[in-house]
């Protein structure tokens, strides 16, 4: 490795107030951990014993880039398609070296008890075979970053750290989760890519660590008719080329629409729905909505601000599966009945609104540096004047030649962040932010329902597409 550039870290004390900090943040709703102690009584009484803190980077922080730059590319004239490619590591976190684990995170700074800990940390296990009764002798574990911790991912990311220094296009890493991708204009555009694979071979016998040529896959992001064709080689094996890819838990489509992640995690929550019915018939409405709320919508929700869909065809599809709960709710199933009634008596907002707050509230985050999305790379202040009623934050927009990339998240979300008023913006903290955009898009977003009649419970309004079946 290059002569080391990195400060070293300082050491690390701990303390009982930052105990206590990181205790009550914990999150509630957490399943418990090997100690089987709930994460209610932990935060309750962190004063006592001692958030999990908010992480920066997210598997939706990971995707609004990505997408972002793909989106932003094939909005370029110039250029034709993006390629990427998928790598898969053979046995990832298994095959790290332990002594060049070690030897980079010294070359990272870290040294005297921190390293004492992460070399205990590795060094220390054995491991054995337990087959009906019989165990193999115990041997050492030399190499592999324990998988079910906390550390281990990073640790992995550290090893893996240097790979994008490799190589001339732009890498994504995530855990074990990598891209390589590059805007592609000609010909030569491929061959650097290609080359770019070469150079990971090389760093695949430096550091002990073997990519799966079966495994990885090439997708071509294009909005061009005529393509320029390649076939990428990974130790002399083709990439298979394929139409979509499960990236982070979304499905990401060579066309860049959302079709099938939508019709897949409609699919999904159809199911869940599916076995609620079917078990939790006999219930009272409240705990119909608690197991839906806890085993239904977050299928929905999960990385919503990257494939909010903007077409009225996916957004009926999404909404069904709430239209489906609130008549199972209420068990009430005739056609005279208002959904959207039964939706406010159920407290069932929109999916279509949610989304919305999602993605203005992800705005929040970046304007004020909650999550590692760089705010002067995708956000640029705009210098014109506020008027009465309006705010200062306001951010220029993206100039979009393609529907795809109009209806994607920064585009998108800049144009209605820029109209929301000066109260909810300038919202001091993040829950205080949530309320105010909750209330700016649901002023009354549970009204109690007109009182049923014997015949017809509801009144029956107008439909609303975007929200009734």
């Amino acid at each position: 490795m290059p002569t080391p550039s990195h400060p070293p870290i300082p050491p690390i004390h701990i303390n009982t107030q930052g105990i206590e900090k990181l205790l009550s943040e914990v999150d509630i709703h957490k399943a418990t951990g090997p100690d089987n102690i709930p994460c209610r009584i932990l935060r309750t009484n962190a004063s006592v014993l001692a958030p999990v803190l908010q992480p920066k980077r997210s598997c939706e922080t990971q995707l609004l880039i990505t997408t972002h730059d793909i989106l932003q590319s094939l909005n370029d004239t110039k250029i034709r398609q993006v390629d990427v490619i998928v790598l898969d590591f053979a046995k990832a976190f298994d095959k790290v070296s332990h002594q060049r684990l070690l030897h980079k995170s010294e070359f990272y700074g870290i040294q005297g008890q921190l390293l004492h800990w992460i070399r205990t940390f590795l060094t220390t296990r054995k491991q054995r075979v337990v087959l009906d009764g019989s165990q193999s002798p115990s041997v050492p574990v030399t190499s592999g970053v324990p998988q079910g911790t906390v550390l281990g991912p990073l640790l992995f990311l550290s090893y893996i750290n240097d790979l994008p220094l490799s190589l001339s296009s732009t890498t994504r890493l995530f855990a074990d989760d990598s891209l390589v991708y590059r805007p592609i204009k000609d010909r030569n555009d491929c061959l650097r890519l290609q080359d770019d694979l070469t150079a990971l071979e090389d760093w695949e016998v430096k550091w002990q660590m073997t990519f799966r040529p079966d495994k990885c896959h090439h997708i071509r992001f294009t909005r061009a008719h005529n393509v320029i064709p390649y076939t990428y080689q990974l130790h002399n094996t083709n990439l298979n080329t394929v139409t979509s890819h499960k990236y982070l838990g979304v499905h990401i489509s060579a066309d860049m629409r959302w079709n099938t992640h939508i019709g897949s995690i409609r699919a999904k929550a159809s199911r869940v729905l599916g076995f609620l019915r079917r078990n939790l018939s006999r219930c009272n409405t409240d705990t119909k909505i608690i197991a839906y709320n806890t085993f239904v919508q977050p299928h929905l929700d999960y990385c919503d601000t990257v494939w909010d869909p903007h077409t009225y065809n996916n957004i009926n599809k999404l909404e069904s599966i709430q239209n489906k709960t609130a008549r199972w709710a209420r068990r009430d199933y005739r056609h005279t009945t208002s959904v959207t009634l039964l939706k406010q008596d159920t407290k069932l907002d929109p999916l279509v609104t949610r989304r919305q707050i999602h993605r203005q509230q992800m705005i929040y985050k970046i304007t004020n540096k909650l999550v590692d999305i760089d705010k002067d790379t995708y956000l640029h202040p705009t210098s014109i004047r506020s008027t009465r009623g309006s705010h200062n934050l306001k951010y220029h927009t993206y100039q979009t030649s393609t529907d795809i990339f109009r209806h994607s998240f920064f585009p998108r979300s800049i144009q209605e962040w820029n109209h929301l008023p000066s109260h909810v913006v300038n919202s001091p903290t993040l829950d205080t932010f949530r309320n105010r955009i909750t209330n700016h898009y649901l002023p009354n977003p549970n009204p109690q329902p007109t009182v049923p009649d014997p015949i017809h419970p509801y009144p029956n309004p107008l439909p609303n597409p975007a929200l009734d079946p």
